[in-house]
């Protein structure tokens, strides 16, 4: 009754170095973040596309109708600018491997047991599968929620069929020990 949240991510390889930061893949990214926000159960998605909105908002002094993608030409002032005032910057680190190849897109999904949870990443990979098509991507749920969903089923799942085999065994062995049925 205290209810909680786990952590979920969504990986993302573009299967072609430098392929995160194509326009095409941040808007896939961008349209598959306004998808997760009609999930009740799941908290504000971040990604590299947020970032990347963040930036190009600093960059016209917080004006919130910049808050968008920065174009290819912006894309690159942005991502140096980031890159020369942090160093390696955080976000990059966090969101994107060194190649530029992979991306995540870090959640929060509300503790709402096994059974929602697994129609909940039933219809998350749908959604996947629909924005990042498998031939162009590889995109996957992740995170320690699932890991935690998943390993709760199987040991159920795995208690009651030992239980039923101890039951059935046993009974055998009775019957046999004892030479009647009853």
């Amino acid at each position: 009754h205290v209810g909680g949240v786990m952590p979920l991510e969504v990986s993302i390889d573009t299967k072609k170095p430098g392929g995160v930061l194509k326009t095409a893949t941040l808007k896939r990214i961008e349209d598959f973040q306004s998808r997760l926000d009609e999930y009740t159960e799941l908290s504000k998605s971040l990604s590299v596309a947020d970032g990347l909105k963040f930036a190009r908002q600093a960059y016209f002094n917080g004006d919130e109708s910049q808050y968008k993608l920065p174009g290819r030409q912006e894309q690159a002032f942005i991502l140096s600018a980031i890159e020369e005032k942090a160093g390696n910057s955080l976000l990059l680190k966090m969101l994107i491997d060194s190649t530029r190849q992979k991306t995540r897109i870090n959640m929060r999904v509300a503790d709402i047991g096994v059974t929602r949870m697994m129609t909940l990443q039933d219809n998350l990979q749908k959604d996947l599968d629909h924005f990042f098509p498998a031939g162009e991507y590889r995109a996957i749920l992740t995170g320690s929620s699932l890991t935690f969903t998943l390993g709760t089923h199987y040991l159920v799942r795995n208690l009651f069929v030992s239980l039923g085999l101890a039951i059935f065994l046993i009974s055998l062995f009775m019957a046999w020990m004892f030479s009647s049925s009853r």
